[in-house]
């Protein structure tokens, strides 16, 4: 028995710098234009995305060793 998983068919997109994050949404949207591309401009509301969205992926412009706090809360 195979079992299968559905995610969704999503893409939420945050950086730390809003330039980027719109530049990465745009650029993803022509790549794969049949996929939902979300863009967060904030920790707040990239969490409230990832509740709302909760298999799907995210791109994460940040700087690690700065972010720790947001990577804490995305625990």
């Amino acid at each position: 028995m195979v079992s299968e998983q559905i995610y969704d068919t999503c893409i939420l997109v945050y950086s730390q710098q809003w330039p980027e994050t719109v530049a990465i949404t745009n650029l993803y949207a022509q790549i794969s234009p049949d996929i939902q591309i979300l863009a967060c401009f904030s920790p707040k509301e990239l969490i409230e995305q990832l509740s709302v969205h909760v298999t799907s992926s995210v791109i994460l412009g940040i700087h690690p060793h700065e972010s720790i706090f947001l990577l804490f809360s995305l625990q």
